[in-house]
């Protein structure tokens, strides 16, 4: 069974930068803007989606057959002594998702346990000792589209405020030029389960989804990625003769670029300062239009079309 390891060509073990970075190496080759398989592009994006979210990606790992059990070190009614300190916080989280996933109150939302107990390793019982309780924060994340950071916009998303069924709808800003994987915290509207205390913060983590005409460009080096790259075709004639290109960039303004002739299939051309913006920035990227050129085929050439190219040839 092909897994979306596989398909992206990396190990179980991979980090976030490795999965990173072969999803942008096979989905250029796969964009049907390129010439590539739009069924094979699709599995690339739902791997990608999934690996790249930690949360997704431990539940599609257990889907896999990785071994899981929520009690170990525990014996029945007292935790076992024989792993003393093995215990740890994220242990407790992990069974509070794990028992949440069963129910109904299981969504996307992560609260943060990690303050919610006191723990002390040289116990020798290893008791917890609750603090005085307090809303949690809650995190989420957003599918945000490229052509949407060009503008600072607003979304309403749903956030659950208890550990329960209660949602809250919340309408949050996105700045414009929002970074791929970056977060943003929004006070006061997160875990509201003791309405008597202050309410938990928000914490939203906004994943940039590739247009259907743009994607990000994989070959970008640095640590924030606003190069873009699109695709456009040309005929044989134009290639040989040269021609311009009306090329609308992802805020759908529309520029000119020329083709000189002689261009060959697949040539690369920069489009400076028509890619994202940067963060807080009036600064924008670059644009690479890649131009495919297109071959009839010889039924579809007139009868003088294919004379001149035979004549062509004969001499070439």
């Amino acid at each position: 069974m092909t897994t979306h390891y596989d398909i992206l060509g990396i190990e179980k073990d991979a980090t976030k930068d490795d999965i990173k970075k072969a999803y942008r190496s096979k989905v250029m080759k796969a964009h049907p803007d390129r010439g590539g398989d739009e069924e094979e592009f699709k599995r690339i994006q739902k791997a990608y989606d999934i690996l790249r979210d930690p949360e997704k990606r431990t539940e599609y790992d257990w889907g896999q057959g990785k071994s899981y059990n929520p009690r170990a070190g525990y014996t029945r009614g007292r935790r076992s002594t024989t792993n003393k300190a093995a215990f740890t916080v994220d242990d407790l989280k992990t069974m509070w998702e794990e028992k949440l996933r069963k129910t109904d109150s299981w969504d996307t939302g992560e609260y943060d346990y990690s303050d919610e107990y006191d723990y002390d390793i040289f116990d020798d019982d290893n008791y917890y000792k609750t603090r005085k309780r307090k809303n949690k924060t809650t995190r989420i994340t957003v599918a945000v589209n490229l052509s949407e950071t060009m503008t600072e916009t607003s979304k309403t998303i749903s956030v659950k405020t208890d550990y329960g069924n209660e949602y809250d709808p919340i309408e949050i800003k996105i700045p414009r030029g929002v970074e791929d994987e970056s977060e943003v915290v929004y006070r006061g509207v997160g875990d509201n389960t003791y309405p008597d205390v202050k309410r938990g913060d928000l914490i939203v983590k906004f994943v940039l989804v590739n247009d259907t005409n743009f994607i990000l460009d994989p070959a970008e080096n640095s640590d924030v990625h606003v190069n873009l790259i699109t695709a456009d075709k040309i005929s044989m004639f134009d290639a040989i003769l040269g021609t311009e290109l009306f090329i609308k960039d992802i805020a759908n303004k529309t520029y000119k670029l020329k083709i000189p002739a002689g261009t060959q299939s697949n040539t690369a051309f920069k489009m400076k300062g028509l890619g994202l913006y940067l963060p807080g920035s009036n600064a924008r990227g670059d644009l690479s239009v890649i131009v495919n050129v297109t071959i009839p085929q010889l039924d579809d050439l007139s009868k003088e079309h294919q004379e001149l190219i035979l004549n062509s040839r004969k001499k070439g």
